[in-house]
């Protein structure tokens, strides 16, 4: 069985926003509904050659969705659990763990490698609640999306609200490799005086080199220091292992490299805020 998985269009995805940040920022997630697995599975399968089955395991719903493989004469299966929803728990819990079990089969992974997206609300957007905190009416919308197909990450997002305002845009979140720029030549040099100048120069490269590092090392130290302050600042310092060896697959915080540190520094509110955000579902599930 060789079937591609298409990616997600711009009319397959729905925004919804997740908490409000204290400076009136929303944390928007994007997420796919139902009706695209069934879509997609109609497309890619055959509405005849797919079927899905619901248990419940240890009070937990499991979805399977399995597939039929006419080369192995063979029905083949991939499950996922689902968590209620605030409103209709049973019906939601169907529904998440029917998605979840999609994403196994492919659809929508792509969207695992969406960064936080936070949107700067107009203080007409944001409501007053009774408890001390706010929310939001505000509806956003997918205008466009773009993706590298080898690797099939997103290169290209573009959101607008319901008056088709642009209120967030990113383009390239797809690392690419370093270009370095070439050194100018100056060909009224003669070869005489660059050969003579050649030994200064490469005393001057590697005197370059040692300061760099030794600035590299120094700037990592301080990323280190600023990123244990902001945990400490929201109270997630005990979170922090963790949401590091999630980002960068490393159990400690002096194991990230200068660009790792870097990142994690320039990044550091939105990886923090989106860490709280899913704690505070995680919890709202439990309670």
């Amino acid at each position: 069985m060789d079937k591609k998985i298409p990616l997600l269009t711009a009319n397959d995805i729905e925004c919804r926003i997740q908490m409000i940040t204290k400076n009136n920022k929303a944390l928007v997630l994007l997420y796919k509904n139902a009706r695209v697995d069934m879509r997609v599975l109609d497309e890619v399968f055959g509405p005849m050659n797919w079927q899905r089955e619901h248990q419940v395991v240890n009070n937990n719903l499991f979805c399977t969705i399995a597939v039929w493989d006419e080369s192995k004469k063979a029905w083949i299966s991939k499950q996922d659990v689902g968590v209620p929803s605030q409103t209709e728990a049973e019906k939601g819990q169907a529904s998440d763990a029917f998605k979840r079990a999609g994403t196994c089969w492919g659809i929508g992974r792509e969207l695992y490698d969406v960064p936080p997206i936070f949107i700067l609300l107009d203080k007409t957007e944001i409501v007053p609640r009774s408890n001390g905190k706010t929310t939001s009416y505000a509806k956003f919308y997918v205008k466009s999306i773009q993706y590298d197909e080898t690797l099939r990450k997103f290169t290209e997002l573009s959101i607008v609200d319901s008056k088709g305002k642009s209120r967030y845009s990113l383009q390239s979140p797809v690392k690419s490799a370093v270009t370095v720029p070439k050194q100018n030549d100056d060909k009224s040099i003669g070869k005489e005086n660059k050969t003579q100048s050649s030994g200064a120069q490469a005393e001057k490269q590697t005197n370059d080199v040692t300061s760099n590092a030794a600035n590299d090392i120094k700037m990592r130290n301080h990323y280190l220091i600023e990123i244990v302050k902001a945990a400490n600042v929201k109270e997630m310092a005990n979170r922090l292992p963790s949401i590091i060896q999630e980002e960068y697959g490393v159990n400690s915080i002096n194991k990230l490299t200068f660009e790792q540190a870097k990142e994690m520094y320039e990044n550091i509110d939105f990886i923090l805020d989106t860490a709280m955000a899913e704690a505070e579902d995680k919890e709202a599930v439990n309670r």
